[in-house]
């Protein structure tokens, strides 16, 4: 598990996930967020995701993505013991097509996430959950810590094909 989420295979996922749309009827997108949220303690971050979506017509589609990131904390409560963490996750999210008479629950993006937080000279992994309604609302459950964080991160998916 540790040799997954190593720093630098991460251009050999990019380049595997752009492969598998170009040799499929997908489409690859590269999406920039922005993040704001709460764990104890209030932080701000970025995030960079590349992933694609199976441009098929079937009623629920399934869209792989990898996403990269980091976190800083504010600096309110000068006691905080981290400043910065980098962050890494493979993600699927779960979209129905759009029909018009479907339930606005219906219409409504959900995904999940398995990653690895990288902070001063530690690392832990989390498990994420999110949904996508206006933005991403998203909830991250840090397994050696026992750490639960909220966060609101506006994205903006960009089609590279």
């Amino acid at each position: 598990m540790k040799k997954l989420f190593a720093y630098r295979r991460l251009p050999v996922y990019i380049f595997s996930i752009i492969s598998i749309s170009y040799a499929s009827d997908a489409l690859t997108y590269i999406s920039p967020g922005i993040q704001i949220g709460f764990d104890g303690m209030y932080y701000y971050g970025f995030q960079l995701s590349v992933g694609y979506i199976d441009n098929s017509k079937s009623q629920t589609s399934f869209s792989p993505s990898i996403c990269y990131g980091y976190k800083k904390y504010l600096p309110i409560n000068r006691r905080h013991f981290k400043n910065r963490e980098n962050f890494i996750d493979l993600q699927i999210l779960s979209h129905n097509a759009i029909d018009p008479y479907d339930s606005f629950f219906e219409k409504t993006p959900f995904g999940f996430g398995l990653g690895k937080i990288y902070s001063k000279n530690k690392s832990t992994y989390r498990i994420k959950s999110y949904v996508c309604l206006f933005n991403c609302f998203t909830y991250d459950y840090e397994i050696k810590n026992n750490k639960h964080s909220y966060s609101l991160i506006p994205v903006l998916p960009i089609p590279l094909r």
